[in-house]
């Protein structure tokens, strides 16, 4: 193992930490995901397009409303906040 984390540039202690801690909310949600959309498009007998899928799949008020939270926190609370909008729910 110590050639590994020679190879990765990790110490041997975050290395075991990484091996032996839990999936993040956010893998979690990743795999749900992931799963929805391969049974649909298993289910379209393999013809569902991406358009098809991501509308069938998620893009909820509340993805967006998280992705928005999320890039407030990470930047910090703004002098002026200009929010860009695409169509539909985002």
């Amino acid at each position: 193992m110590a050639w590994l984390c020679e190879a990765l540039d990790v110490t041997r202690f975050g290395f075991h930490a990484w091996l032996t801690r839990s999936p993040s909310q956010r893998s979690v949600n990743d795999e749900v995901v992931g799963t929805k959309v391969y049974a649909r498009f298993k289910a379209s007998d393999r013809t569902c397009g991406a358009r098809r899928v991501w509308r069938d799949v998620r893009m909820t008020a509340q993805l967006v409303t998280d992705a928005l939270v999320m890039a407030i926190w990470r930047r910090g609370k703004p002098d002026a906040q200009l929010h860009h909008s695409d169509q539909d729910s985002q």
